[in-house]
């Protein structure tokens, strides 16, 4: 986990000063970060990531995980985010390119590590145009890409397994996605996972970008 401030804040969102991003977490104070579902709209695909397993300072599985997120760095604007998307995927964007889900509150703790944080949802449409995903892949895994639907079905348990995507640089190779890759922690309380994946339906549905929101 790469080291630097961020701003912190009270429970109001309300800033307070700067702190190490390890401190934020050892202590648990509110700072905030960029995320993002990247979706397609012609082919109905949305996409995620797997994280290397040595990215925490917590054991954690190889998790599927939202297309993009990270923390922001001391000082940014909330549309500087895109600093974020470019250093994972290597697409170029601009802030108004993005669907805003508006800001979650996420709170929980697994051992020492702390998390109180406000995050800035997004949707990012590629529109048909194949990402080539060459961003910085020190810390990413992979990405995969599913149909949205079959997603939604995985996430229902309505389905066992679902075709997918995965893509390694120049690497491509096709696998079964099963319910067991999905991060538990996405799927209890607000059940993260399934309500972007329900905002990136609507979305490609046609329905007002304005009135799709977490």
């Amino acid at each position: 986990m790469s080291e630097h401030y961020v701003d912190v804040f009270d429970e109001n969102y309300q800033w307070k000063g700067v702190a190490l991003k390890s401190e934020a977490h050892n202590q648990g104070l509110w700072h905030r970060v960029f995320s993002c579902l990247i979706v397609d709209s012609t082919t109905r695909s949305v996409f995620f990531q797997k994280k290397q397993p040595f990215c925490y300072s917590f054991e954690r599985p190889d998790y599927i995980d939202v297309s993009v997120g990270g923390h922001y760095i001391a000082g940014e604007k909330i549309e500087e985010g895109i600093r974020e998307f470019k250093e994972e995927t290597g697409i170029e964007i601009q802030y108004s390119d993005l669907i805003n889900l508006g800001i979650r509150r996420s709170v929980f703790s697994i051992g020492d590590y702390k998390c109180f944080e406000y995050q800035h949802m997004h949707l990012y449409d590629l529109k048909g145009e194949r990402p080539g995903f060459n961003g910085d892949m020190k810390e990413i895994k992979a990405f995969v890409e599913v149909n949205v639907d079959q997603a939604i079905s995985l996430l229902l348990k309505d389905s066992y397994e679902i075709d997918a995507i995965q893509y390694y640089k120049n690497e491509i190779a096709v696998y079964k996605m099963t319910y067991n890759e999905i991060d538990p922690a996405y799927m209890t309380g607000d059940k993260l996972m399934l309500r972007l994946l329900i905002a990136a339906l609507r979305y490609m549905q046609g329905e007002d970008k304005r009135l799709i929101f977490l």
